[in-house]
């Protein structure tokens, strides 16, 4: 499902739309009244979204909920940019990608990790090894 404009399209008619197009072709006098239209007729529809009272129905709030992540948002929201800044935006998803990763290899131990391979026996020789490697080397 494309995102893009649900809450624009929800808030705004074919005839909003029309008008909107329109305004670059009227008279500079008639653009402003044209533009405060639209701007409050708009804000109507906007209270009138928020107010219904079925809000699963509202054209924004009916994304599946699998489907509301930050990356679906971020994927739409380049839709919108132009190319300088969609690779602004795709450096710091690389930035965060790569701290995310090491967040999750910093608290990576190999020993316990080798131990969770080990069958029962394994790891019972493998602490008995360690037990007696520990103690001759506090001898010392």
């Amino acid at each position: 499902m494309d995102t893009t404009y649900l809450f624009d399209n929800a808030i705004s008619n074919k005839q909003l739309q029309i008008m909107k197009t329109a305004i670059p072709y009227i008279h500079p006098k008639q653009q402003k009244m044209f533009s405060l239209f639209i701007i409050i007729q708009e804000m109507k529809n906007t209270i009138k979204l928020f107010n219904n009272s079925n809000n699963e129905e509202i054209g924004i709030c009916s994304i599946k909920t699998e489907n509301k992540t930050t990356e679906n948002m971020i994927k739409d929201i380049k839709k919108i940019l132009d190319e300088k800044e969609k690779e602004k935006i795709d450096n710091i998803l690389n930035i965060i990608s790569i701290l995310n990763i090491f967040n999750t290899t910093k608290d990576f131990d190999p020993v316990d990790s080798v131990m969770s391979m080990l069958s029962p026996e394994q790891h019972d020789l493998f602490e008995m090894y360690s037990t007696i490697l520990n103690n001759s080397g506090q001898a010392n």
